[in-house]
Parts: C-alpha cells; sequence; structure tokens
C-alpha cells in the first residue's frame, strides 16, 4: 500500500529557466513532473509494484478549506509510473468516511494533463473524531490515509489564532506584492480614509461608486455602502466571514474597492484601498479576484469554473503534440485589443485563431490580453496545457510578481505588433515553448490554490491594523453582517450542510 510524506509544502522557490537544449517533450513532461512532487514536500517511494505515489494537503492537514484535495501517481506491476490518462476512472474506487458517525461527503476525480490524478473532496458536514481516506484500484487498496484531528466544513465556525491559522493553512512568510502595496503607507490616519470615502473621493468617471467602508471588531463584520453600484458587495462580505469562521482576525477599518479599476492615483500621498486588480499608476493593495474567491467558496456544489476544477479536467485537453500550432483567443470585447486581435485573425487565420465567444480548444498557444482590466482567467489557462502570450500591461493580480517572461509565459507588446513574430518564434522553438508552458502550470499550483488564497487576506489585515491611527469604529450607518446572514450559508447553502452544529475543539494557549 502507498506511503505518504508528512511534510509541508513550503513557500514555492523562483523557478529557473531550464537550458537544456533538444529535448523531447515526454522527457520535460516527466521532469516536471517530478519538480511538482518535491514542490509539494513528497517523499517518493518506489520498489513494490501495490505502491502509489500520494501528495498533497487533503492527506495531511486540517485546513478548512471549502474543498480539500490530493494527487496520486498511478505505478504498474513493475513498479513503474505509468501515465493515468490511460486508466479507466470506473476501475479507480474511492471514500471519505468520518471515523465516527454519519457525514455526507462530495468528491470528484479527474487526469491531469500530466499523468497524474487528481482528488477533491468537501464535507457537508464536521467530522470531530477525524476521517478516513480509502482509494482502491481495481478492487486492490493502494491507499488508507486516516486523518485523526477534527475535520471541520465550510458552515463551521472555528476560528484558530492567526498563529495557528498560519501553520493549519500552512501560509509563507510572506507574500512580495502585499509587502511592496503596504510599503507605500506610513500611519493609516482612519479619520481621513473615512471622510474622504464618504464625500466619495475616487468617484470620478464612475469608476468610485463601488466602494464600500468595511469594519472587522470582535470577530464580526460590518460595512458601510458609499457607492451607489454594489452588486458585487457580498462576493466579498462571504470572503471575508468565511475567514473569519476559520481565523481571528484583529480589529480593521478599510475602504474595499467593488469595481474594476484600481482607485488611487494619488502616488505622493496616497490613501489604502483594498481592491481585487491592482496596476503601475496607482496605489490600490490588490487581493485575490471576487472571481477566484467565489468560485473557491462554492466548488464542488454551485461552480465548476474554479482553478483546481480546470486542473481537473485538464486531461481530456488535446496533447501537446497534437495540438494545432496557431494562436487563439476567447473572451468579450471589452478592450480595444481584443478587436485588433480580431482583425489579426481575420488577416492572418493561419497564425492566430480570435473570436469573441469563449470555449476550450485546440490549439498551443493561447493570447492573453486584457479586458476591463487583467484578464481574470491568467491560472485557468495555465492548467490547460498550453503555452501563453501575455499582453504588456499595467493591470496585474496579486500574484503576478511571480510570473517572469520566457520563463512562465512568451511577451509580446501591448499593440500586438510582434504578435505572429513570437508565434513563429514558439513553432520553431517547441521544446522550450513546451517547458515555458509547464513552468506557468506549476507556478499555478504553488500560488493559485485554495490556502494561499486565505492566507493572503489574513495576512493583509494582520499588516493593515498595523498600521492604523486609531482603535476602530463602528457607526450607526454600519449594517452587521452575521455569520447567520452570510449567502453562502443560506438559500441553497441551507439543505446542503449537515443540520448538526460543529462540534469545535480548537483552544488557544491562553485557554489552556
Amino acid at each position: 500500500m502507498a506511503k505518504e510524506s508528512q511534510k509541508k509544502r513550503k513557500p514555492p522557490p523562483s523557478q529557473k529557466r531550464s537550458t537544456n537544449k533538444g529535448t523531447s517533450s515526454t522527457t520535460i513532461l516527466a521532469s516536471v513532473g517530478m519538480v511538482t512532487l518535491f514542490l509539494f514536500g513528497f517523499a517518493f517511494v518506489f520498489g513494490k509494484s501495490t505502491e502509489w505515489q500520494f501528495y498533497g494537503p487533503g492527506l495531511s492537514r486540517t485546513a478548512a478549506t471549502p474543498t480539500r484535495y490530493f494527487y496520486a501517481r498511478p505505478v504498474d506491476s513493475s513498479g513503474s509510473i505509468i501515465d493515468a490518462r490511460n486508466l479507466k476512472k470506473e476501475d479507480i474506487k474511492w471514500e471519505v468516511l468520518a471515523k465516527n458517525g454519519n457525514v455526507k461527503v462530495d468528491k470528484e476525480i479527474g487526469f491531469k494533463f500530466d499523468g497524474s490524478i487528481f482528488f477533491r473532496y468537501r464535507m457537508r458536514g464536521s467530522a470531530p473524531n477525524g476521517i478516513i481516506i480509502n482509494v482502491r484500484y481495481k478492487k486492490q487498496q493502494v491507499l488508507r490515509k486516516i486523518l485523526p484531528e477534527p475535520i471541520y466544513d465550510e458552515s463551521c465556525y472555528c476560528p484558530s489564532t492567526l498563529e495557528q491559522f498560519y501553520k493549519e493553512f500552512d501560509c509563507p512568510s510572506n507574500f512580495d506584492q502585499l509587502d511592496e502595496d503596504l510599503a507605500q503607507f506610513g500611519e493609516i490616519d482612519l479619520d481621513r480614509l473615512y471622510k474622504d470615502g464618504k464625500k466619495k473621493k475616487w468617484a470620478a468617471g464612475g469608476h468610485g461608486e463601488a466602494t464600500a467602508h468595511v469594519v472587522i471588531k470582535d470577530q464580526e463584520l460590518y460595512v458601510e455602502d458609499f457607492g451607489t453600484i454594489m452588486g458585487f458587495r457580498g462576493f466579498m462580505t462571504s470572503m471575508f466571514l468565511s475567514l473569519l469562521r476559520k481565523a481571528k482576525l484583529p480589529d480593521a477599518e478599510f475602504i474595499f474597492n467593488l469595481g474594476d479599476w484600481p482607485l488611487e492615483e494619488n502616488m505622493t500621498d496616497p490613501q489604502p484601498i483594498l481592491t481585487w486588480c491592482g496596476s503601475d499608476n496607482t496605489t490600490d493593495i490588490a487581493l485575490p479576484t471576487w472571481d477566484q474567491t467565489k468560485n473557491t467558496r462554492h466548488a464542488l456544489f454551485r461552480e465548476r469554473k474554479d482553478i483546481q476544477y480546470v486542473e481537473q479536467i485538464s486531461g481530456e485537453v488535446v496533447p501537446w503534440e497534437d495540438k494545432i500550432e496557431r494562436g487563439y483567443f476567447r473572451g468579450r470585447d471589452s478592450n480595444p485589443s481584443r478587436l485588433t486581435l480580431c482583425e489579426l485573425s481575420m488577416k492572418h487565420p493561419e497564425d492566430i485563431d480570435a473570436r469573441l465567444t469563449w470555449n476550450l480548444h485546440n490549439k498551443k498557444y493561447q493570447v492573453l490580453v486584457d479586458g476591463t482590466v487583467a484578464p481574470y482567467r491568467t491560472a485557468l489557462l495555465m492548467q490547460m496545457d498550453s503555452v501563453i502570450l501575455k499582453q504588456k500591461s499595467m493591470y496585474y493580480e496579486w500574484w503576478y510578481r511571480y510570473m517572469k517572461p520566457w520563463e512562465h509565459f512568451i511577451p509580446i507588446e501591448e499593440d500586438l505588433s510582434d504578435l505572429r513574430e513570437k508565434i513563429e518564434w514558439a513553432r520553431n522553438n517547441d521544446d522550450k515553448a513546451r517547458r515555458i508552458a509547464l513552468n506557468a502550470n506549476a507556478l499555478a499550483a504553488q500560488w493559485m490554490n485554495p490556502e494561499f488564497m486565505y492566507c493572503y487576506y489574513a495576512k493583509t489585515i494582520e499588516l493593515y491594523s498595523k498600521k492604523q491611527s486609531r482603535p476602530v469604529k463602528v457607526t450607526e450607518n454600519h449594517e452587521h453582517l452575521t455569520q447567520e446572514s452570510d449567502p453562502d450559508l443560506n438559500n441553497q447553502w441551507k439543505k446542503y450542510f449537515s443540520e448538526k452544529p460543529c462540534d469545535c475543539q480548537k483552544r488557544s494557549r491562553d485557554e489552556l
């Protein structure tokens, strides 16, 4: 039976571009797959024909993410690693059982494009005595893993201290983009911030009509709307309520921008604004996007658009060696560059296939251009076994700092003037383009996971709170948003989760 490592995942190291030349796609895929396993802290087990290789946080951690996940490398009778895409899903049976009692668990399995197996599951209730994970292949047990610690579902209010939370979620010690964003501010004058937000300082052009004043005080959430375009407020509030169920946050008072465009253009005396997209000419503090947070929280129930779902089905895409060597784009007409791209496609269909729609594709080169701001699909496309040709842009998401040109993507000019030239380069350098695509896939797996999403929000509140000029204030204009009011726990969700309340067994050091 398989063994799996108990090591924690370390903060992802910088990746170095390979200097190997003339390497086959098969060799590249195998080597990058081995690097990925190493980055997950997996101790490989070889030799016995019955042993599969299992790794990933869903086997060793108690982080209460909405879904938990792990991976496997199948092994044949000779002990050699085989491509899981050659297996039949119906031959793999697996279950997640509460050690005591009966807890419903939703689960899915998929084959990745690198030949590994992706397992993920979602608890519909808590298991205070832990869980047992069994995996069988053709009726032979290849994994039996017992997690003796309490396992809490997404609806359970059971926050850890920040120190405990960072350990449970295996958070990195810092995030480069967050450090840079917060370094722009000394002491944050909360009174000035509130007054400027109240008088709609950032409402020029209508972009600032989607701001909210948020207070976290004594583990409770309060919000006052400053704008009139507040349709996305629920994405923000549900994310913070979800985080408060997992971590004891310090009191904080801030403005959150719920719109597309970053707002604070005063580069000499800026005010801090939390947002979903940053830019080179504003000082907004970029956090994981509404799209990532919503899809992650709703995964395995209401959503099939989260990053890990794309990872899960990536084995269904056309293999690299069979892809058409043509640039590809599908999307809305939300940026003039996209119209330019479609015009190029009409003039040069042999090089570019661009349309204003969306679907999966069999093309080797994915053209990534801005929409309203940064395209929030970047990490999704990195899972699809294609190389990204990324437009030069002033917009960024919080994790773009770790993306390096020619290592994780092929850079193209903002006006797309060199797009055909870069496509031709990729055609003439297939091994290098393949390496870039695989590097990008590994980068997305390292940073764009559920654990780090929560880590980033928690670290932002912790560091921001240390700069505040005074204790936080809740006014009569603030709406108190309780856990019971969270849309993620009501309506359809109310029938989803167990009616039995969870039994939180966590204790801080002060309580022991």
